[in-house]
Order: C-alpha cells, then structure tokens, then sequence
C-alpha cells in the first residue's frame, strides 16, 4: 500500500488499524480497504482528504 499525497496522522492510523483487523479476520486487501474506510468516514473523517490517498497493490482481490 503507497499513499498518493501527505496524510494526517490520526486519521491514518485509525485507517490502518482498521484495515489490518480485517487483513487477519481474513479479507481480501481490496475489501479490508473499502470496509476501512467505511469505518472511518462513519468516525468522522468524511473529507477524502484522510483516506483516498490511499491505493491497495498487488493481491488485491
């Protein structure tokens, strides 16, 4: 995973703790992302600005 521009921090360790909780209840990268970012925008961290920077490389099925 690469970030396509700077981050706020908060907001994208919350992303992140999100998306590897889904990584080890065994979901696909692509769908541990969207369900991710779900979770955050619900948080309070609508703007894309805290998660579209984000893109899912490689075994992303």
């Amino acid at each position: 995973m690469t970030a396509l521009w700077s981050v706020e921090v908060n907001a994208t360790m919350r992303l992140f703790q999100a998306f590897y909780h889904r990584i080890r209840a065994g979901e696909p990268p692509a769908v541990a992302m969207r369900g991710a970012v779900e979770e955050i925008r619900r948080e309070g961290w609508e703007h894309p600005y805290y998660w579209a920077a984000f893109q899912v490389y490689g075994l992303a099925f």
